[in-house]
């Protein structure tokens, strides 16, 4: 009986484990085929809590909000400079795996008699020391994401806020995630996350 217990709590240990670099990692795909300001490709990234814990949903990436996303690898192309601190909406398309919520905002407007759309889009890089990527985006240049941090002394990380309260209940579970970075009213970037039709577990 003993020797069972302990089977039953190695068993949760494992899934419920969340190595850094191996169980909180995503993967980001970008919609932009190339017409926006910047360009990401083969991009991955970790998440993280508000407290720089990694975070994790039963062996997988979990997206923590409030939280931080941190691009660990692939590549982003900056056309041209651009002004990005404190200057920066996104606009989300958020879509649960549900029947019964579904899609909830689609670029940045409302799709759900609940949620207003002033709450479909948020704001981003507003400190850039809890936001450095949004420096390193400011610059024209193509960057090799594993190697910023070593290479210009700058890490891939943004600071994630709180979703508005409408969200209150309805946040935790699985989502497509897509954020159309607009700035002085263009879109300047347009991420994905997970890449393909696949969805992350998010929560409060």
């Amino acid at each position: 009986m003993y020797s069972k217990i302990v089977l039953f709590l190695a068993v949760v240990g494992v899934a419920n484990a969340c190595t850094d670099g191996k169980d909180n990692v995503v993967d980001v795909s970008d919609l932009s085929n190339d017409a926006y300001n910047a360009h990401f490709e083969n991009t991955q990234a970790r998440v993280y809590t508000s407290n720089g814990a990694p975070s994790c949903y039963k062996g997988e990436a979990n997206l923590h909000l409030p939280g931080t996303l941190k691009l660990i690898s692939g590549t982003v192309t900056v056309k041209k400079n651009m002004n990005l601190m404190n200057n920066v909406q996104a606009k989300l398309t958020l879509k649960k795996d549900s029947s019964i919520i579904g899609k909830i905002c689609e670029n940045g407007k409302s799709k759900n008699i609940l949620i207003p759309n002033k709450d479909c889009t948020i704001s981003l890089c507003n400190n850039a020391l809890e936001s450095p990527l949004c420096t390193l985006l400011e610059k024209a240049g193509t960057y090799d994401l594993s190697q910023i941090e070593k290479t210009l002394g700058i890490s891939g990380t943004i600071a994630l806020p709180a979703l508005p309260g409408s969200f209150k209940g309805i946040i935790k579970g699985k989502w497509e995630i897509g954020v159309n970075i607009v700035s002085n009213g263009v879109s300047v970037a347009n991420i994905k996350l997970p890449s393909n039709e696949q969805f992350i577990y998010a929560e409060e």
